[in-house]
Formats: C-alpha cells, sequence, structure tokens
C-alpha cells in the first residue's frame, strides 16, 4: 500500500493532500514508520502549513513515544485547523483530545479545549463535567453558576433540579449573590423537591439571617434525604445546621444540633473538632471530652485538637491527663502554644503561683512573637495581677510575723 501511494504522490496530481493523508495514516500507525511519517509531515507542512493530517500525524507519533506535551499542542492546533475549515465533528474529536491529555500535564490548558468542544457540541456531557471541575479549580464562580444553569435549563425533573441546586449553592457561599441564589433554589424546588434543592433553600435562608426558614429548610433537606438514602446530603443539611446556630450563638442548640450529625454521619475529624468545640461551648464538657479524645485518636499531631481537649480534660477533673495534653498542645504553632501555656497558668494560679506566672509569660512571648498584641495585652494584664497578688501576700505574711 506504501509503495503504491508513494507511486501515486510521484505524479504530483490534485490528488496529493488525500494522498498524503493515507501516507500520513499509515505512516503514524506503525512504531518503524515513525521517522519517514514525521519526515513526510514536517515537509507536508513547510508546503501546507494548515494542513491539519500532518499535525494529526505528528500528534500521533508523539504520543506513542510518550511526549504528551506535544501531542496535546498537536491536537490543539488540529482543533483550530478543523474549525476553521468547517469541520465540526473533526474540532470537537481533536480539542477532546487534546483537553484529555492537558488535563493532567497541565490542567489549566485543557479549560479552553472543552470551551471549544462545548462550544461546537453544546451540552456535551464529558466537556461539562470537566469544566465543571476546572471552573472550580480556577474559582471561576460565575461561570460555573452559568454551567449549572444551563444544564438545569436543559434536563429536567431532578437531574434539573440538581442542576439548579448547585447553581444556587454557588452563587450563596462563593459568590454572596442572595437574590440569584434564591431564585435559582426555587427553581430547583419547583422542579423536584429534592433533598439538594432543599439543603440550598437553608443555605439561602441561614446567609439572609432568616433562622426560621433555614432550620425548616435544612428539616426538610434531612428528611428527605433520609428517605432517599441519600446519606452524604442528609449529613450535609445536618452539619449546614449546626454550623447555623454555632454563628447564631445558640450554644445549646448548637451543641445538640453537632450530636446529631456526629450520630448521623461518619466521625470524620471536622466534624469532632466541631462537635468538641460546640460541648465545650456549652459547658458539656464530658461530651467535649469525648469528641475530643476521638479527634486526637486519629490526629494525634493536631496542637488545637489536643488544646480543646486539655481544656475540658481540666474542667472535668481529670487533671493529669489534661495538663500532660496541653504541655502536647504548647509544642505546636505560637499562637495555640501560647494558649495552652496560659490555660495551665489558670490552672495553677491558686497551687503553684510562681510557676503560674512564669507559664504567662511564655505565652506572652509568644504572642508577641506572632503579632497577636490584643492577647497578649490581657496576659499581660493577667500576670500582672497575679503578681499584685503574690506581693500582697508576702507584705500580710510579713506583717503576721511582725
Amino acid at each position: 500500500a506504501m509503495r503504491g501511494y508513494r507511486a501515486l504522490l510521484a505524479g504530483a496530481g490534485p490528488d496529493q493532500p488525500a494522498l498524503l493523508e493515507r501516507i500520513l495514516a499509515i505512516t503514524s500507525a506503525r512504531p518503524s514508520w515513525f521517522v519517514d511519517g514525521r519526515e513526510l509531515a514536517r515537509q507536508a507542512l513547510a508546503r501546507w502549513p494548515e494542513f491539519a493530517p500532518a499535525h494529526a500525524a505528528l500528534a500521533s507519533i508523539a504520543l506513542a513515544e510518550g511526549d504528551t506535551r506535544e501531542a496535546a499542542t498537536r491536537l490543539a492546533t488540529v482543533a483550530q485547523l478543523a474549525a476553521r475549515q468547517g469541520d465540526r465533528a473533526g474540532a470537537r474529536l481533536a480539542a477532546l483530545a487534546a483537553a484529555r491529555l492537558y488535563r493532567v500535564i497541565e490542567p489549566a490548558a485543557a479549560t479552553p479545549l472543552y470551551q471549544r468542544a462545548l462550544a461546537l457540541v453544546p451540552g456535551l456531557r464529558e466537556a461539562e463535567d470537566a469544566l465543571i471541575e476546572r471552573y472550580a479549580d480556577e474559582k471561576r464562580w460565575r461561570e460555573l453558576v452559568a454551567l449549572h444553569d444551563a444544564r438545569g435549563a436543559r434536563e429536567s425533573g431532578r437531574e434539573r433540579a440538581a442542576a439548579w441546586a448547585e447553581a444556587a449553592r454557588i452563587a450563596c457561599d462563593e459568590l454572596g449573590d442572595l437574590d440569584g441564589a434564591r431564585a435559582l433554589a426555587t427553581r430547583a424546588l419547583a422542579a423536584a423537591p429534592i433533598a439538594a434543592a432543599h439543603l440550598a433553600a437553608g443555605r439561602v435562608a441561614a446567609a439572609a439571617g432568616d433562622g426560621v426558614a433555614a432550620q425548616a429548610a435544612f428539616h426538610a433537606a434531612a428528611t428527605t434525604a433520609a428517605a432517599a438514602g441519600d446519606r452524604a446530603t442528609r449529613l450535609a443539611a445536618l452539619v449546614a445546621r449546626a454550623r447555623m446556630l454555632d454563628r447564631s450563638g445558640e450554644v445549646d442548640a448548637a451543641a445538640a444540633a453537632w450530636d446529631e450529625a456526629i450520630a448521623r454521619g461518619e466521625r470524620e475529624p471536622e466534624l469532632l473538632g466541631a462537635a468538641a468545640a460546640a460541648a465545650a461551648r456549652a459547658e458539656r464538657h464530658a461530651d467535649a471530652v469525648a469528641y475530643g479524645r476521638a479527634l486526637v485518636a486519629v490526629r494525634p499531631d493536631d496542637a488545637a485538637a489536643a488544646l480543646g481537649l486539655g481544656q475540658s480534660l481540666l474542667a472535668v477533673g481529670e487533671t493529669a491527663e489534661g495538663e500532660a495534653t496541653l504541655a502536647r498542645a504548647s509544642a505546636g504553632p505560637p499562637a495555640i502554644a501560647a494558649e495552652a501555656r496560659a490555660l495551665l497558668a489558670e490552672h495553677r494560679r491558686e497551687h503553684d503561683p510562681m510557676g503560674a506566672a512564669a507559664l504567662y509569660a511564655e505565652a506572652i512571648t509568644a504572642l508577641l512573637d506572632a503579632g497577636l498584641t490584643a492577647r497578649a495585652a490581657e496576659l499581660v494584664l493577667a500576670r500582672a495581677t497575679l503578681l499584685a497578688r503574690l506581693e500582697r501576700a508576702v507584705e500580710l505574711e510579713r506583717a503576721v510575723t511582725l
């Protein structure tokens, strides 16, 4: 076949481009012919710079030889040339092929290629899914909202509701566009009252400060998700409700909400940390200790977790373990280490005032080094008060002696 094609090519007739395309297809398919194929493609490009089959052949050879970047560059060129020549199908295939390669070696370069493929074939699922990931990574939130909105307009039923609910979440959480988010959540609920739509409505209500509407929406989301066996959305609704209550300062309700989230979900470190902090704020230190111990078990080097656990251990009278835990926390980052020393100082004020004063001094130094002057000033005042009391006690003892 090669000999026949070469003989026809030597005739220099009008069929030369078609013949050359066939020869390039053959030479780029077998490693023993790669040298010939590469040379032929370069000769073709010297004569016809926009000869797409030559770029495609070089891409195929580069990919076979492991040069992913060269292959992606050539395929991107093929996509541009095919679009310019009116070959929409060829442009789409080349753009997708190039984007798949770039997604591995240079993700940002894949974005415009997926955009090109989507422009050629609106609704192309592979391109849409890839762009959802790329826009999120690049924090292109408005384009991501528009992409989900367009998908919702094209789909129906539950898929329409899911797309608009996700658009509402992004508009609310990332853009702070409450009016736009509210409209999208309302459309999502009208399309299908799925758990994700209720959850989106709850997020918007919580962001707008409407606690009553938010609680109702979060409850509806959790209930709907439970009925559908959707554990992830149910847990997300419970966590969203707990965080809202945390922000509103309802300490007892927040602690109870975190209890429910922990009971319904896996004991993830982030949930355990939030639940421990909420229980401590509600002065439920025994529960805070239980959550804190579970957290430290999976994150033994987490200084913030050790700080919270140490404080609660002291609160329930577990002095030895509490002090040991705070000592571990004092080896953490400066701000956490300072707080750990401050807690130890507070605990030792009565039975070891001089030791407490030394701990206050260490905490103050750490805070000043970290630029946290306001908190340092608070501890300076606490230490000064302690030292003044000590001096008064010494003077009283002297008076009694005299």
